[in-house]
C-alpha cells in the first residue's frame, strides 16, 4: 500500500524521531509534522451484499457478484469510473486496470462494463440510494463503501463488505496544506487533532474507514474490528487489496462508459 507523499518541514524535523515515516507503523505523534499535509485514514472500495438474498456468496466473495446473470437487474453500482468501470478492468483480467491508454485494454473493459450495463438496476450518484435498495431487498449488492456496512449493520440488516478474491480497492484521505498558507502551528494543531486517536477511532466506528496510526488497532477488541471489516494486522489486509491509481486514458475511459451506458 502507498501511504501518500508528503515532504518534511524543516522546521518541524528536529521534533520527530529519524525513522520510517510510514503511516501504520509509527507512533501516533510521529506522523503529525509534514510540509503538506498528512494521511488520516485509509478506506476501501468493494462490494456491499445482502447475505440472506445471495447466501452463495458467503465464503465465496468475489466481484463476480455484479455480473452474475441470476441477479440481473438486482445489482447496482456508483456511477464512476473507478467503482464500476475499473472493475469492468479487474473482471478483464487486465495486468493493469488504472491504465487505458492501449485500444486492447479499453475494449476488453468495455466488453464488461456493457455487460455490467444490461446487469444494474440502477446507477447512483450517491450512497444513500444504494443503501436503500440493499435495505428494502431492492437489489442484492453494490458497490459500495464501507461507511455503508457501517449504517446498514446498524439497521440490524444481513450485510456483509465483500472481501473478494480478485482484491479490493483501497486508497488514503488526508489534509493538504495549500501552499502559501499562513500559521503553520495552527494548521498543525488541526493535523494533530486529526491523527489523535479519539478522532481516528470515531471515524473507524462511525464510517468504517481505517485508520493512518497505529493506536486505534491496538485499542479496539479484535470483535468491534471485524465488524468493521478490519483485524488487529492493518498492513496484512491492506497489502491483500488493490491501491487505487491515478487512471492513465481517463478521457477515453470516461467516453466508453458514457457510450456503454447509452447502449452503443
Amino acid at each position: 500500500m502507498r501511504h501518500g507523499h508528503f515532504r518534511e518541514d524543516p522546521e518541524r524535523s528536529a521534533e520527530r524521531p529519524d525513522e520510517p515515516a510510514a503511516c501504520l507503523a509509527a507512533p501516533h505523534r510521529h506522523r503529525r509534522r509534514c510540509g503538506d499535509g498528512a494521511d488520516d485514514g485509509t478506506a476501501r472500495s468493494g462490494e456491499l451484499y445482502r447475505t440472506d438474498l445471495a447466501p452463495e456468496y458467503v465464503g465465496n466473495e468475489t466481484w463476480g457478484i455484479l455480473w452474475d446473470p441470476k441477479y440481473q437487474g438486482r445489482v447496482a453500482a456508483f456511477d464512476s469510473l473507478v467503482d464500476a468501470v475499473v472493475a469492468s478492468g479487474i473482471m478483464a483480467g487486465l495486468d493493469n486496470i488504472f491504465d487505458y491508454r492501449s485500444d486492447e485494454d479499453l475494449e476488453a473493459a468495455r466488453e464488461w462494463t456493457r455487460k455490467l450495463v444490461q446487469q444494474v438496476r440502477f446507477f447512483s450518484n450517491d450512497p444513500t440510494t444504494l443503501e436503500q435498495g440493499l435495505a428494502s431487498g431492492e437489489i442484492i449488492a453494490a458497490t459500495a463503501w464501507a461507511e455503508s456496512l457501517v449504517r446498514l449493520k446498524e439497521q440490524g440488516l444481513p450485510v456483509e463488505y465483500m472481501n473478494p478474491k480478485e482484491g479490493r480497492m483501497t486508497w488514503v484521505c488526508g489534509l493538504s496544506i495549500v501552499k502559501g498558507d499562513g500559521n503553520r502551528d495552527k494548521i498543525h494543531d488541526v493535523i494533530d487533532a486529526m491523527l489523535d486517536p479519539r478522532s481516528r477511532m470515531f471515524e473507524m466506528e462511525a464510517f468504517g474507514t481505517g485508520s493512518s496510526t497505529q493506536t486505534p488497532y491496538q485499542i479496539m477488541d479484535e470483535i468491534k474490528l471485524a465488524e468493521l471489516g478490519h483485524s488487529k494486522d492493518p498492513e496484512a489486509a491492506l497489502s491483500k487489496g488493490i491501491f487505487q491509481l491515478e487512471i492513465q486514458g481517463e478521457e477515453r475511459l470516461q467516453e466508453m462508459f458514457d457510450e456503454a451506458k447509452a447502449g452503443l
